[in-house]
């Protein structure tokens, strides 16, 4: 942690990431303008220039949505020289330490994503203010809320690229890891609502602001009414998460092999933790859809067991293999899956039998 903020962002090196990429920040401007203020524009003048609340509104989501978008692929890109073993070379040979390369190739691409952001936010925000009477401070609050969890998105993305070795596979496993606080919460409700007496949920849906940055944007920037602290709260949490995440990167930076690169992995433990939460997840989810949408009032029956054990067993299997790039470990994920398979049921058999305690 300590080396993380004594690295210092290598200027020289700040600016000529940034004058590389300008033609990809005009293209990302040019695709976020179009989305908003150039859409809303449009609508407008087909109507007399005047337009219903619901407009600006829709011009807002489309523009966080595509900030989303780019706030996965441009770490991909800009940390895409980790994965082939030439540039990897290149890029190490020169005269800035690691810590600071780090540092300074992850501002650069996070200035490179706000500047479109920016750009479009606050254009589309001028209009929404003349024509939609928008508050100003809405605007603002909204614009840093986003920027803030914003970066927890960028770096949920830069930690999966630090265990990959593919651009690929940075990509697969980086939607994969924000994909998991969903199916975590649908598993806990559905465990909840078939399994544990007196359960309600609530208000539940509010513990996806703490564990998805990407629900968290949107839900902080249009439900504030539904929220339990102020959108810059949120926001203030998911920089705390950054900040964890982007100091364990930079250990993994310090010490990520070489050698490894172009391989699908890089840190031997990353594949089995993804595959098993995925596996656990699955089993646990499917589990107790099917049977809330039986007759049943039976929780263990082989009809309930038999499909959850299949799908998660195929899903596991079908990601080894692309994981290993071959089908001649199946037989080791097939024990590997077993085990997973018997200790979950360990655990969730009796919890069923005796209504969550």
């Amino acid at each position: 942690m300590v080396k993380l903020f004594s690295a210092r962002i290598q200027t020289f090196y700040f600016r000529f990431l940034i004058g590389r990429n300008k033609r990809f920040i005009g293209l990302m401007t040019a695709t976020m303008m179009v989305v908003y203020p150039v859409f809303v524009m449009t609508i407008l003048s087909l109507n007399d220039f005047t337009a219903p609340n619901e407009l600006f509104l829709t011009g807002r989501i489309l523009a966080i949505l595509f900030f989303v978008f780019f706030s996965i692929l441009v770490p991909i890109l800009m940390f895409g020289y980790l994965n082939n073993k030439r540039d990897l070379d290149v890029y190490f040979s020169l005269p800035i330490k690691r810590e600071q390369m780090l540092q300074t190739t992850g501002w650069a691409g996070y200035f490179i994503l706000l500047i479109p952001f920016a750009l479009t936010w606050w254009t589309g925000g001028l209009l929404a203010m003349i024509y939609a009477n928008l508050s100003l401070f809405i605007l603002f609050e909204s614009f840093i809320t986003a920027i803030l969890i914003g970066s927890a998105i960028y770096m949920v993305v830069v930690f999966t690229m630090m265990n990959t070795g593919t651009t690929l596979d940075a990509f697969l496993y980086s939607l994969g890891v924000h994909l998991i606080p969903f199916l975590a919460y649908g598993a806990y409700i559905l465990f909840g609502y078939s399994m544990l007496l007196g359960f309600s949920d609530i208000n539940s849906i509010r513990i996806l602001n703490f564990i998805s940055p990407i629900w968290a944007i949107f839900n902080t920037i249009f439900a504030t009414s539904d929220l339990l602290f102020p959108p810059m709260a949120y926001g203030l949490y998911w920089v705390m998460i950054s900040l964890v995440l982007c100091a364990v990167s930079s250990y993994l930076y310090t010490i990520r092999p070489s050698e490894k690169a172009e391989n699908p992995f890089v840190n031997k433990r990353f594949f089995p933790i993804i595959s098993t939460t995925y596996a656990v997840l699955t089993l646990i989810l499917l589990y107790n859809f099917i049977y809330n949408t039986n007759n049943s009032t039976s929780l263990l029956t082989i009809p309930n067991l038999i499909f959850p054990l299949m799908f998660a067993g195929i899903l596991y299997l079908i990601m080894d293999t692309i994981a290993n790039r071959s089908t001649k470990n199946l037989g080791k994920a097939m024990m590997s899956y077993a085990l997973v398979a018997a200790i979950t049921l360990s655990v969730f058999i009796p919890s069923t039998l005796t209504g969550g305690f």
